[in-house]
C-alpha cells in the first residue's frame, strides 16, 4: 500500500505499493471516505492529496518527508517515574496464551497439550517459591 510511516529515529517516509491491488479493489482511504459519507458523518477529504494535508495539518511532521523530527525535550531532560526502592519481586505476565488468539491454533491438540505442560510447570515453580 502506499503511505506515509514514522520510523524510530522520527523520519517519515514515503511508502509504494509493491504491487498492483487486485481487480477493482480500492485504497483505504477511498473506503473509508465512502463509508463516512453512508453513516452520515462525511470525512473532509475528497483526495489523497487532500488527506494528506489534513494529516499534516494535524501533525507537522509529515510535511518533512524523509527528515529526522527531533523530539522536543525540556532542559535537562526527563524525569520519568517516581523515586523508590528496587523490591526482588519478579514480574509475571497474566495473559491470554497467544494461540487461542488464532482460531487455526485454537483447534490444535498439539497447543492445547503444549499450554497445558507449560501451565503445569509454572505451577510446579510458583509452588516452590
Amino acid at each position: 500500500k502506499d503511505g506515509l510511516s514514522a520510523n524510530c529515529e522520527g523520519r517519515i517516509q514515503e511508502i509504494k505499493a509493491a504491487v498492483q491491488p487486485p481487480l477493482n479493489a480500492k485504497p483505504d482511504w477511498k473506503i473509508f471516505r465512502a463509508l463516512s459519507e453512508v453513516l452520515g458523518q462525511k470525512l473532509p477529504f475528497d483526495s489523497l492529496s487532500q488527506l494528506r494535508e489534513l494529516v499534516i495539518e494535524h501533525c507537522p511532521a509529515y510535511a518533512r518527508v524523509g527528515k529526522r523530527t527531533p523530539a522536543p525535550w525540556p532542559k535537562g531532560g526527563l524525569s520519568i517515574g517516581k523515586p523508590g526502592s528496587i523490591t526482588s519481586t519478579s514480574l509475571t505476565a497474566n495473559s491470554t496464551p497467544h494461540y487461542l488468539n488464532n482460531s487455526f491454533l485454537e483447534q490444535s491438540p498439539t497447543m492445547h497439550k503444549m499450554q497445558t505442560e507449560a501451565d503445569n510447570a509454572n505451577s510446579t515453580k510458583a509452588e516452590a517459591a
